[in-house]
C-alpha cells in the first residue's frame, strides 16, 4: 500500500509538472505566433510603402523639383484652373457649359479669361503690380515666388476660379 502511495504521488507530481510545462508551452507559442503576426503587418506595411514610392517615381509629371508642388494646396488649385482653363470665369462658363449669358469681364474691355484677368483687365491694374512676371507662361508656369504671386494676385481680385 505504501508502495501504491508513493506511485500515485509520482503519477500526481508528474501530472502537475506536465500540466506546468503544457502552460509554459502555450504561453510560448501564443506569444510565438503574435511575434510572427507582428512580423508579417510590418512586412505587408514596407510592401505597401515600397510600391507607393515606386508609383510615384513612375508617375511622368511627377517631379520633385516643380515649384508646383511646392504650393500649399490652395494655390496649387488655383494655378491648376488657370493652367487648365477649367474655372469659374464668364468665358469658361458661357462658351463651354452655356451657363452664363455673356463672357464679358466686369470691365467689359474683353472676356474674363485667364489671361485676360493675369494680363490685361483694367480693373486689377492697382493689384497687378505686385505680380513680377510679365509674360502669361511665367505667371502659370514660372519659378516658386512667380506662382506664389500669381495666386495671390487671384485671391486679392476676390475671384473665385
Amino acid at each position: 500500500m505504501a508502495h501504491l502511495r508513493n506511485v500515485g504521488k509520482s503519477m500526481c507530481h508528474n501530472y502537475i509538472h506536465c500540466f506546468k510545462t503544457d502552460l509554459y508551452f502555450y504561453r510560448q507559442c501564443h506569444n510565438l505566433k503574435i511575434i510572427i503576426i507582428i512580423i508579417i503587418i510590418i512586412i505587408i506595411i514596407i510592401i505597401i510603402i515600397i510600391i507607393i514610392i515606386m508609383m510615384m517615381m513612375m508617375h511622368p509629371h511627377f517631379n520633385k523639383a516643380n515649384p508646383y508642388y511646392q504650393l500649399q494646396r490652395s494655390h496649387q488649385v488655383i494655378i491648376f484652373r488657370l493652367r487648365t482653363g477649367h474655372n469659374r470665369l464668364n468665358s469658361f462658363f458661357h462658351t463651354k457649359l452655356g451657363i452664363d449669358a455673356s463672357d464679358q469681364c466686369p470691365c467689359l474691355s474683353a472676356a474674363l479669361t485667364t489671361d485676360n484677368i493675369l494680363q490685361t483687365c483694367p480693373n486689377c491694374d492697382h493689384l497687378r503690380s505686385k505680380t513680377r512676371p510679365e509674360t502669361l507662361h511665367r505667371k502659370l508656369y514660372g519659378n516658386l515666388s512667380d506662382l506664389q504671386n500669381s495666386a495671390a494676385f487671384i485671391e486679392e481680385t476676390g475671384l473665385f476660379v
